[in-house]
């Protein structure tokens, strides 16, 4: 082969190299939240519009309705590397960072607007504690006032001793409400509860009214007390070492989306809260009054549970910024 041809075929194989399309990277994503919802629906568009933005570097492959496992299991897989990134609730996220769990302590916020507050305020101190575990928190999304569903109306503390609550399984914070209350609940996973509510073998149960739905829990209880007793915090996370693998300017593309399109669905979220609750009434799901005097006592169990977690799920310090966020939040109403 001549030199001239020699060096022409080298050109033309650098060219076809510079022009020829990246290969892409898959972001595996996975999610307890099934197709269809709304979560899903946004996460869809979230993909379309990276896929879009990389121009194809970096695409995004669903495990939607909890195919890849439940929360621990999935944790599991994206500390191996079979999943990077997935859309936790605060159970799943407080495995990775405990402190976060702040947030979810029971009776602790009253509305939304207080969590948000409270959320602003340590923010970029929680976001930090991720960092250090090998996550990035790509985006928090809330999940909503979480209540007491059951069969017969739980209206006080002695109602509730009285009855046969659920606790999942990985939650320490209603364990450890259950157990200032003197109560044994029944550890079970998430999709045994609608089986467990139909067979008695608990009777109530406590969620979001937007999940009370969409897991068909209201079609086996008659009931929802009307006192919150905690906000449900979620989130999705994104494990650092796989993002370290992109081009920085993908992994700021990547990290830019996903917080602007999860902003965008929290006001979504919470219209369907309004929605759920509307939708709980037209099936005849009683709301059940608390007395102001279980009131109080049931915030008085709050506080001392939030003490006793101090230096095992969260410091001092986390919990003295979270009160003093609040404090300030309510006298500025």
């Amino acid at each position: 082969m001549s030199f001239l041809r020699r060096n022409s075929l080298l050109a033309l194989m650098l060219t076809l190299a510079l022009t020829a399309p990246s290969h892409s990277t898959y972001l595996k994503f996975a999610s307890l939240a099934p197709e269809g919802t709304s979560w899903m629906k946004r996460m869809h568009e979230l993909a379309d519009e990276l896929a879009d933005s990389t121009e194809g570097r970096v695409k995004i492959k669903f495990y939607p309705g909890g195919v890849a496992g439940d929360e621990r299991d999935v944790l599991r897989k994206i500390r191996i590397g079979q999943i990077h990134a997935a859309g936790f609730t605060g159970n799943g996220l407080g495995e990775i960072v405990p402190a976060m769990r702040v947030l979810d302590t029971p009776f602790l916020f009253v509305s939304l607007e207080e969590y948000d507050a409270v959320l602003a305020a340590v923010d970029d101190t929680l976001r930090a504690m991720f960092r250090e575990q090998g996550f990035e928190l790509a985006g928090w999304a809330s999940v909503g006032m979480v209540y007491l569903f059951s069969k017969e109306p739980i209206s006080s503390v002695d109602a509730l001793r009285k009855s046969r609550p659920w606790v999942w399984e990985t939650d320490p914070l209603a364990s450890a409400l259950f157990a200032k209350l003197h109560i044994s609940p029944i550890p079970l996973p998430l999709p045994q509860v609608l089986t467990s509510l139909q067979t008695g073998v608990i009777n109530v149960a406590y969620s979001s009214p937007t999940a009370a739905v969409s897991l068909q829990w209201f079609t086996r209880v008659s009931c929802m007390t009307d006192l919150p007793i905690t906000h449900s915090t979620g989130g999705v996370v994104i494990s650092s070492k796989f993002l370290n693998k992109l081009k920085p300017v993908d992994r700021e593309m990547t990290l830019r989306l996903f917080q602007d399109h999860l902003n965008r669905l929290e006001p979504v979220t919470r219209n369907e809260e309004v929605i759920s609750l509307e939708v709980l009434s037209e099936e005849g799901i009683q709301p059940i009054p608390v007395a102001e005097d279980d009131i109080v006592l049931f915030r008085e169990l709050g506080r001392e549970v939030r003490r006793e977690l101090v230096g095992q799920l969260y410091p001092q310090w986390l919990l003295d910024e979270v009160i003093t966020a609040l404090s300030e939040f309510r006298t500025a109403e």
